[in-house]
């Protein structure tokens, strides 16, 4: 679906555009203080302050790293009419500034896949289908910003026809539009729409440094803020959106004591854990789309249908793996922890299974295996049910 920042002015109204719902809650960051993308936005910043904008940028990384937050930023940037000295940094205050960052700008427009793919209709006007999106704004010079910004937020799910009819405009864009494509897989975009971009990539941060600043600027306690720091893989998008949500911590309970159930449980008892897996996995799953760079309807299944609790079930699989390893550091006699929480750190301490580290080392080995299999799209239910079973049974096969 198209999804505008805005409303926009030109003939079309913009809830006409792609059918789109209201906009969505924007948890705005300026450019100035985005957190650990310092040398995408060192690019972005200085072709500012140069005046030496391109046509399209395409904003790579991985899920989670922040790409629609820096994308909204520099649109701000881009479309300020009285920026900063050295017109790098947007002034925050002016009527285009402002509608940027209450995501009602009527000339900034946030195009969203439609289904599984992001389809011609939703940039050009077809019979039977909602106005498109350039073809009712693109020939208009902007009236409210400085210029008209197009963000395209999951640019490898373009199909065939979409992107082909992106290339003349992205090749030459009129001078007062500028084309934001968003992908965390660039090797999913045609290559004649790669080479018509100035790729930005925007890389995760070192745990130790997310760490640092979830304590210092979230206020988060230092256990978890590793533990966020860690399950986030350093993408600060992630980290807000799981420090956002009180609720996290309990999911990440469950699963930490799920761990400890599971080094004890019969073949039966594994069969449960292994529900209680996809529902934590579920929840963990839903709370990282809620926010910045959200999985889109293309992480799906064949068939169409939803890829189930995905992201969700790796951070699972995770936390399975950081309790395994700190149940092992405790039996090895070492006195600190690195993720577990006080209250599963008490529960760990008396654990039978810290005098058993084969049995901990076997299941590390079954959850890195399962990583690698999830990654391959294994069906979520097969894997969590073939997790429990292989962690039980390879542990009474150890223990006879």
């Amino acid at each position: 679906m198209v999804e505008p920042a805005s409303r926009s002015r030109r003939p079309a109204k913009s809830r006409e555009i792609g059918e789109i719902p209201p906009p969505r809650p924007v948890d705005f960051v300026p450019l100035d203080r985005i957190v650990g993308l310092d040398a995408a936005r060192s690019v972005l910043t200085g072709a500012l302050r140069r005046n030496a904008l391109a046509g399209t940028y395409l904003l790579k990384g991985p899920t989670g790293v922040g790409k629609t937050t820096l994308a909204r930023a520099f649109a701000q940037a881009a479309t300020c009419t009285s920026p900063a000295d050295d017109g790098g940094i947007a002034c925050g205050s002016c009527m285009s500034c402002t509608l940027v960052a209450r995501g009602t700008h009527p000339e900034v427009l946030l195009i969203s896949p439609s289904g599984d793919q992001t389809q011609i209709w939703q940039f050009w006007d077809r019979p039977g289908k909602p106005p498109g999106a350039l073809e009712r704004t693109l020939p208009f010079s902007p009236s409210v910003g400085a210029r008209r910004v197009y963000i395209i937020e999951r640019a490898d799910t373009l199909n065939a026809a979409a992107s082909n009819s992106l290339l003349k405009v992205l090749e030459e864009p009129p001078a007062y539009a500028l084309f934001l494509l968003l992908t965390p897989n660039a090797e999913r975009l045609l290559p004649t729409v790669v080479s018509r971009s100035q790729v930005v990539t925007l890389s995760p941060l070192p745990v130790d440094e997310l760490e640092q600043w979830l304590v210092e600027a979230e206020g988060l306690e230092p256990h978890r803020a590793r533990l966020i720091a860690t399950l986030s893989e350093g993408r600060v998008g992630t980290a807000r959106q799981l420090t956002s949500d009180a609720g996290v911590y309990e999911h990440v309970e469950a699963a930490m004591n799920l761990t400890l159930q599971l080094l004890q449980a019969t073949p039966l008892r594994a069969l449960k854990l292994s529900e209680q897996m996809r529902q934590i996995g579920a929840q963990l799953d839903k709370t990282t789309q809620s926010g910045d760079e959200a999985s889109s309807p293309a992480d799906s299944e064949s068939g169409g249908r939803p890829r189930v609790e995905r992201r969700g079930l790796g951070m699972v699989l995770d936390l399975m793996a950081f309790t395994l390893r700190d149940v092992l550091a405790l039996g090895a006699g070492s006195e600190r922890a690195y993720a577990l929480s006080p209250e599963c750190l008490s529960a760990a301490r008396s654990h039978p299974e810290t005098a058993l580290p084969d049995r901990c080392m076997h299941a590390i080995d079954v959850l890195l295996r399962a990583r690698r299999r999830l990654d391959q799209n294994v069906p979520p239910n097969l894997l969590t049910d073939w997790i429990t079973t292989s962690i039980v049974v390879g542990q009474n096969r150890a223990h006879t």
